[in-house]
């Protein structure tokens, strides 16, 4: 298993053996048994969050096949590496279980996916470069939606950036 071959790259008492009576692995870290890897340990459910995103917002042939591939490769290792960590964790604080699995490393591994998401829409998706048919400019488009909604009293302002866009209650601009 990966995550026995990491924690033997910094020399740790790890053993990882298949469950005699239960379709689970039994983790034990320094002679202690710390926890089961069970089938939605694997970060399939993930991968398959991630890839179904990445094709509902496709780009071109590869460069989506090979933003798949790097993306599922990544995840893969992550997920070795929280599972790793987890162990870890677990063996110094077991009171800190359910904030360890239930809280934070799903946080961290699906916000890094996030972040994955949106570089791809960013950057690589076939609307990261899509202009404007109608030749008006994002503020044009702005202040019309706002008018043909009533709003007369919020002022739009053009910034550099992607992404760079909000409303300040404060001063009524977006």
């Amino acid at each position: 298993h990966n995550v026995g071959s990491l924690m033997h790259l910094f020399n740790c008492d790890i053993l990882i053996q298949k469950s005699l009576s239960e379709p689970y692995l039994e983790v034990w870290y320094n002679k202690h048994f710390i926890l089961k890897i069970v089938e939605g340990c694997n970060a399939v459910s993930v991968v398959i969050l991630f890839i179904s995103f990445v094709i509902a917002f496709s780009g071109k042939f590869k460069t989506t096949l090979l933003f798949i591939l790097s993306g599922v490769i990544f995840i893969y290792v992550l997920n070795v590496i929280r599972i790793a960590l987890l162990t870890v964790l677990l063996f110094r604080y077991p009171e800190k279980e359910h904030i360890l699995h239930g809280v934070l490393f799903p946080l961290i591994i699906y916000g890094l996916v996030f972040i994955l998401w949106v570089i791809w829409v960013n950057k690589f998706s076939k609307y990261a470069e899509m202009q404007l048919n109608s030749g008006f400019s994002g503020k044009e488009v702005a202040e019309k939606m706002l008018h043909d909604n009533g709003i007369f009293d919020v002022r739009v302002m053009s910034t550099d950036g992607q992404l760079s866009d909000h409303y300040n209650p404060s001063d009524k601009t977006v």
